[in-house]
């Protein structure tokens, strides 16, 4: 059985063994308006949540290190990058990124977040005060997302690194308590490659999709499992999409042990009937980081990356093959 090369192979200095570590920023940007709720303690709790929640889901290859980066505060007002615009939320809160690296350079050196790479810092995470945009009746607060700076036109460099993205969290949950990890883990899942399992166009593609129901996948609506405190594990679409974890090809009859993939990122892998198109199967246990997925057992998912029709997408004005749906 052939398997399918990874399309994203973001991870591949650190998956080789190039770079043992994999160092990401998290910098708490505030403003003239709206300051901070939590205290440092609180701050350092966070980062050190997202470094036990990747390193359980990489295990130990690489070994993450979030960093608590310095509290900045921005000389405007926090509408000034949160306002929407037709084409973005929070039009401008790249330029408020940017600010605050310049701010950081004197307690930051973003070389130490280039992991392996000789140009670029991808490894950059940013909280900001208040609560998600989608919790409030207020238009200018600020919502979890990913963004690239080349979408922007827009090329900063620092310490003679050019920042390629950001993954940006807001600081307090729906019921105003400091956040849970959820969300920001979320957003750099995407810096690490993968994309959103939610179905992120409704009708747009001729029906709207339940995805993974929601609680089991970080990349669908698992990441507000427990309030985002208690995300669930990465799961074998995500392994799978980047080429980690123990992903094993099944290819004759006979019997296998499948153990809980949160153990050892363990997954089967079965070829299915056209070039492009695999099933994959996972054991889940609704403990630790997988506490609030609802259940336990076998899942097996469907993964089609084939030239076949996936019928009429409106976004599109035509019929999508699968792999054009990825």
């Amino acid at each position: 059985m052939k398997r399918l090369k990874p399309i994203i192979i973001l991870l591949l200095l650190c998956l080789t063994g190039i770079a043992q570590e994999k160092k990401a920023l998290v910098l708490f940007v505030q403003f003239q308006d709206l300051k901070f709720k939590a205290s440092y303690p609180e701050f350092e709790k966070f980062t050190d949540s997202l470094t036990l929640y990747f390193n359980d889901q990489f295990h130990g290859n690489p070994q993450f290190n979030f960093v608590r980066g310095p509290v900045i505060t921005l000389n405007k007002n926090h509408s000034e990058y949160g306002n929407n615009s037709p084409t973005y939320n929070d039009d401008h809160m790249y330029l408020g990124v940017i600010d605050a690296c310049a701010a950081a350079t004197d307690s930051v050196n973003f070389a130490d977040y280039s992991n392996g790479s000789t140009s670029e810092v991808r490894d950059l995470l940013i909280m900001v005060p208040g609560k998600c945009e989608l919790d409030t009746t207020a238009r200018d607060m600020f919502r979890p997302q990913y963004v690239e700076f080349a979408s922007r036109n827009v090329y900063p460099r620092f310490n003679n690194r050019k920042l390629i993205c950001y993954a940006i969290a807001p600081e307090l949950d729906s019921t105003g308590n400091f956040t849970g990890i959820g969300h920001m883990a979320h957003e750099y899942s995407h810096v690490l490659g993968l994309k959103d399992y939610y179905d992120t166009d409704k009708e747009g593609s001729g029906g709207i999709s339940k995805a993974l129901w929601g609680r089991l996948a970080l990349m669908d609506r698992g990441n507000t499992n427990n309030l985002g405190h208690t995300p669930p594990n990465w799961c074998a679409p995500d392994y799978y999409t980047i080429g980690a974890g123990n992903g094993i090809e099944i290819d004759t009859a006979g019997f296998y042990s499948l153990e809980p993939i949160s153990r050892n990122g363990t997954y089967f892998i079965f070829s299915g009937p056209e070039e492009g198109e695999v099933f994959l199967a996972e054991s889940r246990v609704d403990e630790g980081w997988d506490a609030y997925i609802g259940g336990r057992g076998m899942v097996i998912y469907h993964f089609d990356r084939s030239g076949g029709d996936a019928l009429w997408s409106d976004w599109d004005g035509r019929n999508l093959t699968a792999a054009e749906r990825w």
